[in-house]
């Protein structure tokens, strides 16, 4: 895996917990931009993410069941969950090689892809996810400029079209305007997202089983 690929996602993930560790158990209730759901199951949503991730990884596959949500029953335990399944992704990040060909179920589940490219779509969702915790607890996100390059870089790749309008969709239809010149506003854009807090968030519906 590249040390530098490896090191921008450890980076990623530092961001989200430093995100993360904001949370109360008063806001799990708190809506996100995510459609339909709260911060409790977005958080779920994410650690059963980076379990499955780890799972694929490490076997070269992983079931739908691995990436199921771990929901938390308050903030301790799911900053205890999400430390765990850190420790179980960049164990399984390290131990990989970049060619490794990896099924992604949720994704395509007659296909593989390598281990760099599982990693970067990982990466992607850390970044975005953050940006969606943090807006829903009234905070500020932006990823340093190597993570914003990988992420605005990774946002193209994502299939637009009438796949992004059904039901359980991974991203809502992009939402651009002619007058965007910021690359954090752009990314989120093409990802359904908003970075004007005063209009109404539309992030991303969760499809059943996990993002993407």
């Amino acid at each position: 895996m590249p040390p530098e690929l490896i090191e921008h996602y450890g980076h990623a993930l530092t961001a989200a917990r430093a995100v993360l560790v904001l949370v109360r158990p008063s806001d799990l209730a708190r809506p996100t931009p995510c459609e339909g759901w709260d911060l409790r199951m977005l958080t779920a949503h994410m650690i059963g993410q980076n379990e499955g991730f780890a799972t694929a990884l490490v076997t070269g596959d992983a079931e739908a069941s691995a990436y199921a949500p771990r929901p938390a029953q308050d903030s301790d335990a799911l900053l205890g969950a999400w430390d765990d399944s850190v420790k179980h992704l960049l164990a399984a990040v390290d131990g990989c090689d970049s060619d490794r060909r990896v099924r992604l179920v949720e994704i395509a589940p007659d296909a593989t892809f390598a281990a760099t490219a599982v990693v970067e779509m990982q990466l992607l969702d850390t970044v975005i996810h953050t940006w969606d915790v943090a807006t829903a607890l009234g905070e500020r996100y932006r990823p340093d400029q190597p993570l914003l390059e990988l992420v605005a870089a990774g946002s193209l790749r994502v299939p637009a079209g009438q796949v992004r309008t059904r039901p359980g969709a991974a991203f809502a239809p992009p939402s651009l305007t002619t007058a965007m010149d910021d690359p954090w506003a752009l990314t989120l854009a093409r990802l359904g997202r908003s970075l004007d807090r005063r209009a109404p968030l539309s992030g991303a519906s969760g499809r059943e089983g996990g993002r993407r």
